[in-house]
């Protein structure tokens, strides 16, 4: 509801209406517009295999 009201300025209606993949992409929407970046992506599966082995 804080980003909802705060960064989007969606009054309580709009938001109590809209689903959940509405508000996010929204949201993500929006923190582009503004230049956010993106979180960086987590380690592949080939990746993490490669940990376990050389680390356990």
């Amino acid at each position: 509801m804080e980003d909802a009201f705060g960064f989007l300025h969606w009054h309580p209606v709009v938001f109590w209406e809209s689903t959940l993949t509405e508000f996010l992409s929204a949201r993500d929407g929006l923190n582009r517009a503004n230049g956010v970046e993106e979180k960086p992506q987590g380690p592949s599966d080939d990746d993490l295999d490669a940990l376990v082995r050389q680390y356990g």
